[in-house]
């Protein structure tokens, strides 16, 4: 008796992860759209002025996430501000460079957002602001500044998912064990 109850347990074990297999490309995005997050981002003086580096990925997978729509803008002292400046992805790794116009040194707050494109990969958009203070000759890791705030995107949806399809697959076990140990033993009729 405890043999067949420990299959019957393990069948239905089984069972509830077979329910859950068709779900997982459903949770690795969120409406099938990329969930995209700025894993760095980096100022460096260049030629003439800064250029600024961001390399942009998917949240669940952690892939690069090339052909998407890539800008930072920026206010500075005194009233200073520029942008949205375009970035460019010129090898389609995923790593979006460019110039900024000619700013000055001091304290700014530069805000890369990334967005889907007409006709590109669908993706949730993603907003971050930094506050940095740009000197002269010194490349500043944008990745290590405070964030001052985040926009849309950069969290996962796919968490409340998770954790109902856990707590299902648990609520399934625990009331099959309850089941098979509350059973009426079957006495057949005379």
């Amino acid at each position: 008796m405890k043999y067949d109850r420990d299959v019957r347990l393990r069948f239905l074990i089984l069972g509830c992860l077979a329910l859950l297999l068709p779900a997982r490309t459903a949770w690795a995005h969120a409406g099938g759209r990329a969930q995209l997050y700025i894993a760095t981002a980096a100022v460096a003086p260049a030629a003439g002025g800064w250029s600024v580096t961001t390399v942009l990925r998917d949240l669940d997978s952690g892939a690069p996430e090339p052909g998407f729509a890539v800008q930072v803008s920026g206010t500075g002292p005194a009233g200073a501000a520029f942008g949205p400046v375009a970035l460019a992805d010129a090898d389609g790794t995923g790593r979006y460079q460019g110039p900024l116009p000619a700013v000055a040194g001091g304290a700014w707050a530069l805000t890369v957002r990334a967005s889907e494109v007409p006709g590109g990969n669908a993706a949730l958009p993603v907003q971050r602001t930094y506050n940095v203070t740009l000197r002269p000759g010194q490349a500043v890791d944008l990745s290590k500044a405070k964030v001052a705030s985040s926009g849309k995107g950069g969290g996962s949806g796919a968490l409340p998912v998770v954790v109902a399809a856990l707590t299902l697959l648990v609520a399934a076990v625990g009331g099959g064990v309850w089941f098979g140990r509350h059973r009426r033993a079957m006495v057949p009729a005379r």
